[in-house]
């Protein structure tokens, strides 16, 4: 990705350089990095999805496409692909309007209905065979908040989209939360049950972050568009929950993995999950409308973030953890939120110095 010709010595500068020894960015350059980023997105990331993904030989997109750029048309493909890109249509679209960002989020929509909704049970399937049958018909419950969150952001300019993601939100209530223990488990049947059924994300635990973090997040924008006294409550239960039984004080990171009673497995961390559960507890708390709590939020934000910065490598990139150097492109994601999310909390320009080298 190109450097950001910003002309400051924030994208070189160590990492750790104290905040009063760089200049405050003008306002021009700020203008430029956001300009910067909408030019990545609208010129560069965006066209690759409406040019590559869709097939439209049976209306659905293709799952895999090969390192030479070529479509896999019989491959399985998972209900994230399409929920991800109805949620990311439907946000270019609500934030700059564009027919075509609006025709791609009404295909990814019409697909997710046609393909990957559960008519007997519920919820969307984890993914379908290169015919639109469904391949893993278990209950996901990480798939399932994401098209929850994908059904909240189409609905921003479809508004009866919003009757779908209710309807995950009360099938997460009655079958996947822990009404003993709190949180939310990782894997259901097909019907909802709990019981022996596989894990498609490969976690081995009855609980995880990923999960909790991506229910948050669906809970925090519907909240947001349809604010409810029972799903107010049920979603600052998940944040008291993120911050006293999944973040580890000893650590200074979340743990990854839980028992049902929340009892850590292993000690594996993620420095991308960190930066993810940082802002996204920020957005939480706001949508709470608590000033105390989101006073709280904030503050955790920001010592999150600078222990983010301390894991930049020579290259700006966030690396995965202390055992792996490896930079996974998600985890760059996650850190350039929460970078540029403590910047704006505090001004400290060290937040947006860690931007710029990450994205530069």
């Amino acid at each position: 990705m190109k450097r950001l010709l910003l002309g400051l010595a924030l994208l070189t500068a160590p990492a750790f350089v104290s905040a009063q020894t760089i200049p405050a960015p003008s306002s021009e350059a700020l203008l430029q990095m956001a300009n910067d980023f909408q030019q990545e997105l609208t010129g560069n990331i965006l066209p690759f999805w409406q040019k590559n993904l869709p097939n439209n030989a049976n209306s659905s997109f293709y799952g895999v496409i090969d390192a030479q750029g070529k479509a896999i048309p019989d491959s399985a493909r998972s209900a994230l692909l399409s929920s991800e890109i109805l949620w990311a249509f439907s946000a270019a679209d609500a934030e700059l309007p564009n027919p075509d960002y609006k025709k791609l989020a009404a295909y990814a929509f019409a697909d997710l209905e046609k393909n990957f909704q559960d008519k007997k049970h519920g919820g969307v399937y984890w993914s379908v065979d290169g015919n639109g049958k469904p391949a893993e018909s278990h209950k996901q419950v990480y798939a399932q908040a994401v098209a929850m969150l994908a059904y909240c952001e189409y609905a921003r300019t479809n508004k009866p989209a919003l009757a779908q993601a209710k309807a995950i939100y009360q099938l997460l209530e009655k079958n996947a939360r822990d009404k003993t223990n709190g949180g939310y488990f990782q894997t259901l049947a097909q019907d909802w049950s709990k019981g022996e059924v596989v894990d498609s994300v490969n976690s081995g635990a009855a609980k995880t972050l990923k999960t909790q973090l991506q229910v948050l997040q669906a809970y925090s924008r519907l909240l947001a568009l349809a604010p409810n006294a029972e799903l107010k409550k049920n979603h600052l239960a998940l944040i008291k929950l993120l911050q006293t039984k999944i973040y580890n004080n000893k650590t200074g990171h979340f743990d990854l993995n839980f028992s049902d009673n929340w009892k850590a497995q292993g000690d594996a961390i993620s420095n991308g999950l960190d930066q993810e559960a940082a802002w996204s507890l920020v957005i939480a708390a706001r949508v709470q409308d608590d000033d105390e709590l989101i006073k709280q939020a904030e503050q955790f934000a920001l010592k999150v973030a600078a222990a983010g910065l301390k894991n930049l490598d020579g290259t700006g990139g966030l690396v995965n953890s202390p055992k792996d150097t490896n930079k996974d492109w998600w985890a760059q994601s996650e850190a350039l939120v929460s970078f540029l999310t403590a910047y704006q909390i505090s001004g400290d320009t060290q937040y947006l110095m860690g931007a710029m080298r990450n994205w530069g």
